[in-house]
């Protein structure tokens, strides 16, 4: 497998560099199972720890572009 590493910036705000990537939003039923069995659990252990909301729950599927400034891609690779 082959894996990359995103280089922290000191302010997210301001960053140009976009990636283009590929994400899934389960269905509700799907999102409450996850926060039951898994991220209720999580947070007893580790409160301070950061969760997304459930409406912003999501797999990604496949990062296409890795993130770069100017962007790697072209509107044929977001069409793909």
């Amino acid at each position: 497998m082959q894996f990359s590493t995103v280089l922290p910036v000191e302010n997210y705000a301001n960053d140009p560099r976009i990636a283009l990537t590929s994400v899934h939003f389960p269905k509700n039923f799907f999102k409450e199972a996850i926060f039951d069995k898994i991220l209720k659990p999580l947070k007893q252990i580790s409160p301070d720890h950061y969760y997304y909301p459930s409406d912003s729950l999501h797999l990604t599927i496949k990062n296409i572009r890795l993130i770069n400034d100017p962007p790697t891609f072209n509107e044929e690779d977001v069409i793909r």
